[in-house]
């Protein structure tokens, strides 16, 4: 919380979470201070190529099959359009294999890959649109691949936008 905010090392945090938001309360304990000048991290004047390409390699680094991978992003409605384009555009250049110079590998099993490709069907039957990717990859040797997917118009409430997919 207040520790956090107020250590100098940490202003960005102030960006992300302004410290007059309601939201602060949640992370810190009620008594954050007054927030100090603090350069936006980004917004609608952020380079949206590189974002895209942090996006991109976020999400697909290891088929998606980390803690940390980065599935799920919030743009502002300015940029929306062109950041989408951006992304989708990034996402398909990706060269799927198991390779040195591929950028995205298979998933650990057959069972990851039917379950995954299952939820992306699943999300689509409920509304949601694929923008770039969303079926199995034949043709690469041995392994369980699939494209590197991006859907759009995925409620908050949906099950895709609420689990960890894991892939």
């Amino acid at each position: 919380g207040r520790h956090v905010a107020d250590r100098p090392r940490h202003d960005e945090v102030r960006d992300v979470v302004p410290v007059q938001d309601p939201v602060a309360d949640l992370v810190g304990d009620g008594e954050a201070p007054a927030p100090r000048p603090a350069q936006p991290l980004g917004g609608v004047d952020a380079d949206l190529a590189l974002a895209a390409e942090h996006a991109v390699n976020s999400a697909f680094i290891d088929a998606g099959q980390r803690c940390a991978s980065g599935s799920r992003i919030v743009v502002f409605r300015q940029v929306y359009d062109a950041f989408k384009q951006l992304l989708v555009k990034r996402a398909e250049s990706l060269k799927i294999g198991s390779g040195p110079a591929d950028d995205c590998g298979p998933v650990i099993s057959r069972a990851s890959r039917d379950r995954i490709l299952g939820a992306i069907s699943a999300a689509v039957k409920r509304g949601a649109r694929v923008l770039t990717g969303g079926t199995a990859v034949a043709g690469l040797g041995s392994g369980y691949y699939i494209a590197p997917t991006v859907l759009d118009d995925v409620p908050l409430e949906d099950e895709l936008s609420q689990d960890e997919l894991f892939g």
